[in-house]
């Protein structure tokens, strides 16, 4: 077997270069960047719970005022907790002590930012380091979380702890001018920096690293069933990726991943936003179902010269489709809706009244709907209906922050909603002042001669009457109507008595 980065397996597989599965050129905090970006794609929770799914990887915070610069992830858990690490390639307990630099610059985090302890964590990440002073640590963090106030007596007892747990805990001490600037008891301080440390030992840098296997399952997971041999590839593209992003301080988050990646490689939905749209589908599928989009008594009409019009906005990120009252507008949304491979998602306008968040909670969703819209692998397409009929401005605010997450998306995510011609002047001034983006209008007419003839023909017993005027409405036996252009009209004929 080859083990050419660039040469396919026996199998059909790719092997990943060396460098990328054992030592290589690639840098350390490259490494662990593509690392944390794998859990991202995959939804995994790299952290634990504390932190949970990650929402977004960031490199090189300093300009944004963090110490702890070299890593920042953002969780999905209550509050998007924050993990700020330093990373080093070697062991940063060396001696049983905590690196001095890294503990200076860790109390500065804890006291010059904006750093929320009941929510956010310190981290350092280090490649290798001895076994007993990894299971110290992990000790006195335990210990320090569980009762900070009484730990400092504590730490003195032999039998409790030993030699390496107090030169540890002796090492995480509030810097002199630190302690003295912000009031800080320097004897009982380390147990704060240690409640707030969550470490990772990542041996990313080593052949045959349990780390990369970890990352390399990640991207795994994270492609459909049918990708899963190019796991490897995945993993190569992210070390790319961050290795491109890192050095400027960039940021990776769900929707760039999806924008660099979506020619080479098919993702799955995330397993924590799975839960979501099974809910999202199931309540799109029960809308639809009421939803009519066929004439009187079953007569389909194709409405080609409606369709066309809306194709002409198939570039558009937002799309108001507008058209004379009872011209079929909400037919053609399910139409549009239903076009092509996509995730989809139908909303009556009335469901908005109360707002999104509302609508969420009564869905039973895990998160906003905008971030469950996010977390889509691929195209989504949403139908407000009816806006029209809206007049709160809770149904404006919910479809124009729909509307600005399509226009942030680049067109992965598209919006079209509905409303009268009468109405859309409103309608369009009321979507301003809730800051929605401009959209493209799409304007139908009635139906076209053309669907006038296909009803009668296969409703031969249908009759034509004058109508005066140029329009021309088509009724149905159940008395329900449908406009169309032209200068006679279709009726049903009245029942015998």
């Amino acid at each position: 077997m080859s083990t050419d980065g660039d040469s396919p397996a026996r199998d059909g597989k790719s092997v990943a270069p060396a460098s990328l599965t054992g030592g290589g050129g690639f840098s350390y905090e490259n490494l662990v960047g593509a690392w944390a970006a794998a859990a991202l794609l995959a939804g995994a929770l790299p952290l634990g719970t504390e932190i949970g799914a990650l929402e977004e990887v960031r490199f090189q915070t300093a300009a944004l005022g963090g110490a702890l610069d070299d890593l920042l992830l953002t969780g999905g858990s209550g509050g998007r907790p924050r993990w700020s690490a330093s990373i080093r390639s070697y062991d940063m307990l060396a001696g049983g002590k905590l690196e001095e630099e890294f503990v200076a610059v860790a109390w500065a985090t804890l006291l010059e930012s904006d750093f929320d302890a009941g929510r956010d964590r310190l981290g350092l990440v280090c490649a290798a380091t001895a076994e007993s002073n990894w299971k110290a640590l992990g000790k006195l963090i335990r210990a320090s979380r569980a009762d900070k106030t009484k730990l400092a007596a504590r730490i003195k007892v032999p039998q409790a702890f030993n030699a390496k747990d107090r030169s540890l805990w002796d090492s995480c001490q509030c810097p002199q001018d630190l302690a003295e600037k912000h009031g800080v008891e320097r004897d009982t301080s380390p147990a704060r920096l240690l409640a707030s440390l969550l470490p990772l030992r990542l041996d990313l840098g080593e052949p045959g690293s349990q780390a990369v296997a970890e990352a390399t399952g990640w991207c795994r997971e994270a492609l459909i069933h049918g990708q899963a041999g190019r796991a490897e590839d995945l993993w190569a593209t992210l070390v790319a990726l961050v290795s491109e992003l890192r050095p400027e301080g960039g940021a990776i988050g769900w929707s760039l991943l999806l924008e660099r990646l979506r020619d080479a490689f098919q993702l799955r939905l995330r397993p924590d936003a799975e839960p979501d749209w099974a809910l999202l589908r199931r309540w799109s599928e029960e809308a639809l179902e009421s939803v009519r989009d066929e004439l009187g008594e079953g007569i389909a009409l194709p409405r080609d010269a409606a369709w066309a019009s809306l194709e002409t906005a198939a570039a558009a990120t937002v799309i108001a489709l507008s058209g004379p009252s009872g011209c079929g507008k909400t037919a053609l949304a399910k139409r549009w809706l239903g076009n092509g491979e996509h995730f989809r998602l139908w909303l009556p306008a009335a469901e908005l009244e109360d707002g999104l968040a509302a609508l969420a909670r009564r869905l039973g969703l895990h998160r906003p709907l905008t971030e469950a819209l996010a977390l889509a692998p691929g195209p989504v397409r949403v139908v407000i209906d009816g806006l029209d009929r809206s007049y709160g401005q809770a149904n404006f605010a919910a479809a124009a922050a729909i509307g600005r997450l399509a226009a942030a998306n680049a067109g992965r995510i598209r919006l079209l909603f509905t409303s009268q011609q009468m109405e859309l002047g409103r309608v369009s001034e009321q979507l301003a002042v809730a800051n929605g983006p401009r959209f493209e209008l799409v304007e139908i007419a009635n139906l076209d001669p053309n669907d006038v003839a296909l009803a009668s023909r296969q409703r031969p017993r249908w009759r034509r009457s004058p109508s005066p005027g140029n329009s021309t409405r088509l009724w149905s036996d159940r008395s329900s109507s449908i406009s169309c252009c032209g200068q006679r009209r279709l009726r049903a004929p009245t029942s015998p008595r």
